[in-house]
């Protein structure tokens, strides 16, 4: 019956035969158009091959017959987060955010891509002062969020409210693996070097000069500032290299 094919269904996707498990499926959706497991797990074989707007159709679909029910919801909000990261990827910003806003809609607290690929959309669209307050408040709420956190880093860098936000940005950078983030060590160094900070500038050059360009030709310069041509040559020949 029934239960046997979707069973057969069941383990056909986790042998990893997708289009078998496809098959198996959709046949069910065609003998009973409600088969709500059917088509949801349709929909999660679709997110596996990446058609992310397919997936939104069959979770919507099995939602609306679920009456919304919770175990599909977070499956929509994740499609529809996927849709507006591909969006993002090729520039299209209305697109992101629009996809951005329905997944936040329905998870606003568990999934951190929809709300990055929002705020870098409403960037690229010009309205990056406006949301900022927003993105900070969010990001105190999620504090294990990195990604946004690098995100309302370079934004306040960007829109040169770096010394307003003076404490919020060294609260953050130190909770960040800045060693993968080459522009926001340089960013932060030159951020310290404005406020005056040429100790702390040179410890953060110091920490990140193997990875950073531009900490090393801070390096290089506070060096020859100091007195000490010969090590900030020792720094030259040793970027050469690399």
């Amino acid at each position: 019956g029934r239960s046997a094919k979707y069973v057969e269904g069941v383990k056909l996707e986790e042998a990893g035969n997708l289009l078998e498990a496809l098959r198996c499926y959709g046949r069910l959706i065609e003998i009973d158009s409600s088969y709500i497991a059917a088509i949801n797990n349709v929909g999660c074989i679709c997110m596996q091959l990446s058609l992310f707007q397919h997936a939104v159709s069959y979770f919507k679909a099995a939602s609306v017959l679920a009456l919304g029910r919770k175990k599909i919801l977070p499956n929509l909000a994740l499609a529809y987060a996927k849709l507006a990261f591909n969006h993002l990827e090729h520039l299209d910003y209305a697109g992101a955010k629009t996809n951005a806003l329905l997944s936040v809609s329905l998870d606003s607290d568990s999934l951190e891509t929809p709300w990055v690929c929002y705020f870098q959309a409403e960037v690229s669209l010009g309205n990056a002062v406006q949301i900022l307050p927003t993105a900070k408040a969010l990001l105190y709420a999620h504090p294990d969020w990195k990604d946004l956190a690098t995100l309302v880093l370079h934004l306040i860098f960007d829109t040169g409210y770096a010394n307003y936000l003076s404490d919020f940005v060294d609260e953050w950078v130190k909770k960040l693996d800045l060693a993968n983030n080459k522009k926001l060590v340089h960013l932060y160094t030159e951020h310290l070097r404005s406020k005056g900070l040429k100790a702390e500038a040179m410890a953060i050059a110091d920490s990140f000069w193997e990875n950073c360009v531009s900490a090393v030709l801070y390096k290089v310069g506070c060096l020859f500032e100091s007195g000490k041509p010969y090590e900030a040559w020792k720094l030259c020949a040793k970027l050469l290299e690399k």
